[in-house]
């Protein structure tokens, strides 16, 4: 019987037929035409191998490629023939990947191996100047990934159980959202820009990274403290939608918003003292806001609580001020200076 194969809008055809064959043209025409332009120095400007159904690459592990390499959009299982050293690029998406074993060792630019079959990322480049990407790809582990990554490194929707093997330093955003993670042991511990860890089983943070140049974002875990959680965060906390009853632990300093709606709350003890714009604290358990920053620069919402008093809120609230849906008894405690609305 003859083989099938996929081809174009995937349709099945046996490889005996007029189309396949006119397929197989088209593959030797794109590889020959690669040989044809690599130099005396055994460079070639770029390489194009994108959907040409192909099972496997041709041997260009010697090949020094100075743009960018694609070969997404294939049907292979591994790498093996693929050249070590690319300065821009490197695209192999969309294929049946098992494995990473043969990738090149050194990708200037970012690298992209998204939508494939991957358990593990053994064979990883050992840097990466750009971004990684390596989300859903049924990943249960991170062993194998670069210790260096200038870029941002995404590995959300997978199966990571662990952050084990996660790059060291990342310089742009770290993104592992919808996993299975219940630590952040592992994690990086220089984070330039965002840190998503939403939407996982996590109870605390412990493992996070001290240092987030840009936001952090925790909520939708079971999370019950905040211990663990970076010191610094440049850009904005979210903590919503946990079971925290308590933000001892959340960080000193930060720059954006801080969000912890829609927890068990009963005070703001451990709240940043500092929130660069808005303070979200509505839908907990609130009977006071002892322990509130005393100066937020954008809104401040601390609706749908138990509030008998406003004792402990902040004095000075650049934008609106909301209480709506408490018990207030009286308004002793409400801030000196609202630029905004004080609502009720």
């Amino acid at each position: 019987m003859k083989r099938v194969v996929k081809i174009i809008h995937n349709r099945l055809v046996r490889e005996d037929s007029i189309e396949w064959q006119k397929q197989l043209k088209k593959q030797e025409k794109a590889i020959q035409e690669i040989y044809n332009n690599i130099n005396e120095n055994n460079e070639i400007e770029r390489v194009n191998l994108s959907q040409l159904h192909l099972d496997k690459l041709p041997d260009l592990k010697h090949v020094k490629v100075l743009g960018e390499f694609n070969c997404s959009g294939n049907n292979l299982q591994s790498l093996e023939g693929a050249p070590q050293y690319v300065v821009g690029d490197f695209n192999c998406i969309n294929n049946n990947l098992q494995t990473l074993e043969g990738a090149p060792q050194y990708v200037g630019g970012s690298f992209y191996c998204n939508n494939n079959n991957l358990e593990t990322l053994k064979g990883a480049p050992e840097y990466v100047g750009g971004n990684f990407d390596c989300e859903n790809i049924n990943l249960q582990s991170l062993e194998g990934a670069p210790q260096y990554v200038r870029g941002d490194f995404y590995c959300y929707n997978n199966n990571l159980k662990s952050l084990e093997g996660a790059p060291q330093y990342v310089g742009g955003c770290f993104n592992c959202k919808n996993n299975n993670l219940e630590t952040l042991e592992g994690a990086p511990q220089y984070v330039g820009g965002c840190f998503n860890c939403e939407s996982n089983n996590l109870q605390s943070l412990e493992g996070a990274p001290q240092y987030v140049g840009g936001s952090f974002y925790c909520e939708d875990n079971n999370l019950q403290s905040l211990e663990g959680a970076p010191q610094y965060v440049g850009g904005s906390f979210s903590c919503k939608n946990n079971n925290l009853e308590t933000l001892e632990g959340a960080p000193q300093y930060v720059g954006g918003c801080f969000n912890c709606k829609n927890n068990n709350l009963e005070t703001l003890e451990g709240a940043p003292q500092y929130a660069g714009m808005d303070f979200y604290c509505s839908n907990n358990n609130l009977k006071s806001l002892e322990g509130a920053p005393q100066y937020v620069s954008g809104y401040f919402n601390c609706s749908n609580n138990n509030l008998k008093s406003l004792e402990g809120a902040p004095q000075y609230v650049g934008v609106d001020f909301y209480c709506y849906n408490n018990n207030l008894k009286s308004l002793e405690g409400a801030p000196q200076c609202v630029s905004g609305d004080l609502l009720f």
